[in-house]
């Protein structure tokens, strides 16, 4: 097959990137703001109640062990 005989716009399955298409498409892509960053994602609940629970149980484990340490300290100050 000679790659010259193939018009890849015309495979059902080629994909082109839109902006060898258009000049002010792709201006669009790389120069708008809103294209700079994606600062509206937001975390599925799911996912972002997973992120908390880990958050909790590992602040947990840090305030028993500092519950801990003070009970000790203040057994030995008796």
């Amino acid at each position: 097959m000679n790659g010259a005989d193939i018009d890849s716009d015309r495979d059902p399955y080629h994909i082109t990137m839109p902006f060898r298409k258009s000049d002010e498409l792709r201006k669009m892509i790389f120069d708008e703001p809103e294209f700079e960053t994606d600062e509206e994602y937001k975390k599925e609940t799911e996912e972002q109640d997973k992120e908390n629970a880990g958050l909790v149980d590992c602040q947990n484990k840090i305030l028993d062990t500092m519950q801990k340490t003070l009970l000790k300290m203040t057994n030995e100050l008796k």
